[in-house]
């Protein structure tokens, strides 16, 4: 530049100083032409090859200014932005390795899922350049209570125990019951009664590790329905919460950037008539320029014609084209540095559009990850809410299946103990009846002054002392009965609420018990006739004793069997009739 400049300049100066040395009219006016022909192509070249190069670059800072922007370059997407994919690569790592966990096989389809939608948001991650820790983060709670919940136990895992002391229990109340039929077979009555309580005990027992089980089952369900699904449902809002804060973010950010492409977009229009203005500045100066230089070489031309009468307007004239010969080259120089300028500009503004639209299309695409991700905690939440519904649903089934089989168990104990108790008021009603035959016996020896009346007295009292223990043996098994039907209680209630149908127990009781009553009934009515007969045999037996001279006669009989005295039974006879202490 310096150099164009300084052939210009001493091209002019020597036009001046050729001017200025006065000579020959026609030999300085063909070395003047010269001149001038040598300062046109010095122009020329001036024009053409002239470039600005500024010393320093325009800060940015001046540049975001005079573009009106205000978001920082760190805010805005670089063109070499790389994607960050290690988060989301270990979610998808996790994911896979749960899938191939023992109890995962019921999520399977929630899992593959999963991963299918992560796959998706990773291409999204990719397409924008986005940093996945961002997300990760938000999701990672998620995923480790979708891991919790892979490798809870199943619900039968919690009732194995029991149910094989279940099992042993019924084997022993089956084994008991076996033996107590082979006693009755025998007749072994303490044996029979023996048995009897032990079968009982077994079946409280089958029915006391039921309603453990039942108790299993109720808090397990707590656990799932209270703790889990609120786990879930926090993980979820949280989630829900980070998408709309991060939304609302991106939405602000995202109008931020609108404005500033509009403003940039309006200062490029403004720039680009600024720029035409010069340019048609330019030109009309150059033009004028040409124009002044045309003129002044004209007037040259006539004043060589005139050369000796005007030589020092010449001189002036020649003075006057060498400074505009500066100004056209002080022109050409501003105008290149204004160019360079303006190139600066409209890269800045490129570069400043290429940016924000890049960054836009981050955003759009962030939200699109937002979306992906958030369809993919959703689906997580509703598979995980699905199993717990569903872990749910076998439990209220395991529940109903133990109060079931709790109901078949407490029937058969309720039965059991049930048949020992009319077993034992009917022993006592048998007992009151000795009672009253032994009063009836003490009375009659009393009334006749025999010495057995006090062996019979005592044999009252030993019946009346057996009667006692009889009633408190029947009193503790009455409220041992109330006791079970009290811890039946639960199981009733669970049945109705599942609209069961079932005969209660002690319903079932009541009519075997009505059922025995009408049996002894049929019994007593076919015996009605041998019972008659007994009662005339007392009475001549009471007559007999009053009055030791009428002797006792035997009545008739039925003619399918033979008929025997009555006599009264001696007192040895009468205790063989007792029963044992202990029933």
């Amino acid at each position: 530049n310096e150099a164009l400049t300084k052939d210009c300049v001493e091209a002019g100066a020597e036009s001046l100083a050729e001017v200025s040395r006065g000579c020959a009219v026609q030999t300085r006016r063909e070395a003047l032409d010269k001149c001038w022909e040598c300062v046109a192509k010095c122009l020329d070249n001036y024009q053409t090859r002239y470039s600005h190069r500024a010393q320093t670059d325009v800060p940015d800072a001046a540049l975001m200014r005079d573009c009106g922007q205000t978001v920082a370059a760190e805010e805005l997407t670089a063109a070499g932005a790389r994607p960050n994919l290690v988060g989301l690569d270990k979610v998808l790592q996790r994911l896979r390795e749960m899938k191939m966990r023992p109890r995962a096989e019921s999520w399977c389809d929630a899992l593959d899922e999963g991963i299918e939608l992560l796959k998706k948001a990773e291409a999204f991650v990719r397409q924008g350049r986005l940093n996945s820790q961002d997300w990760v983060d938000i999701i990672n709670p998620l995923v480790n209570i979708l891991g919790e919940s892979i490798d809870t136990p199943e619900v039968t895992q919690h009732l194995l125990k029991s149910q094989e002391e279940i099992k042993r229990a019924l084997f022993t109340v089956e084994e008991v019951t076996h033996a107590q039929q082979e006693a009755i077979m025998e007749g072994d009555v303490l044996r029979a009664e023996e048995l009897y309580s032990t079968k009982i005990d077994s079946q409280e027992a089958v029915s006391n590790l039921l309603m453990s089980q039942i108790d299993v089952l109720t808090e397990l369900r707590g656990a799932l329905g209270e703790t889990h699904l609120r786990r879930i449902n926090q993980v979820h809002n949280r989630a829900n919460v980070g998408w709309a804060e991060y939304l609302r973010m991106q939405q602000k950010r995202k109008e931020r950037i609108s404005a500033e492409l509009d403003t940039l977009g309006a200062r490029q229009e403004e720039f680009q008539a600024e720029t035409r203005t010069r340019e048609e500045a330019f030109t009309q100066n150059m033009l004028k320029s040409d124009t002044q230089m045309k003129t002044k070489l004209e007037q040259q031309q006539a004043l060589w014609n005139q050369i000796e009468a005007a030589e020092a307007e010449l001189v002036r004239l020649t003075e006057e084209h060498t400074e505009t010969v500066r100004t056209r080259l002080a022109l050409i120089a501003e105008r290149r540095e204004q160019e360079v300028i303006e190139a600066q500009r409209m890269k800045f503004i490129k570069e400043r559009g290429e940016a924000l639209e890049r960054t836009l299309q981050q955003m759009e695409t962030a939200e699109q990850l937002i979306d992906t991700l958030d369809e993919f905690v959703s689906g997580a939440c509703r598979a995980m809410e699905k199993r717990v519904h569903v872990v749910e649903q076998e439990i209220e089934d395991l529940k109903l299946g133990v109060h079931q089989q709790h109901l078949k168990e407490f029937r058969g104990q309720y039965l059991t103990l049930g048949e020992l108790i009319y077993r034992k008021e009917q022993n006592a009603q048998e007992i009151d009846k000795k009672i009253e035959m032994a009063k009836v016996q003490q009375e009659l020896l009393m009334d006749s002054l025999n010495p057995a009346a006090k062996e019979a007295a005592d044999r009252r009292k030993q019946l009346v002392k057996v009667k006692e223990e009889m009633q408190e043996r029947l009193d503790g098994l009455n409220t041992r009965a109330a006791g079970f039907l009290e811890h039946f209680r639960i199981t009733e209630q669970a049945l109705i609420t599942a609209g069961q149908a079932f005969t209660h127990p002690h319903d079932e009781l009541q009519q075997t018990n009505e059922n025995r009553k009408l049996k002894i009934l049929e019994y007593h009515k076919l015996g009605a006739a041998e019972i008659a007969e007994g009662e005339e045999l007392v009475a001549a037996m009471e007559q007999s004793i009053r009055n030791p001279a009428i002797k006792l006669l035997t009545t008739g009989t039925p003619s399918t069997r033979k008929a025997e005295p009555f006599r009264v039974k001696a007192l040895s006879e009468l205790e063989d009739d007792l029963p044992a202490p202990d029933t």
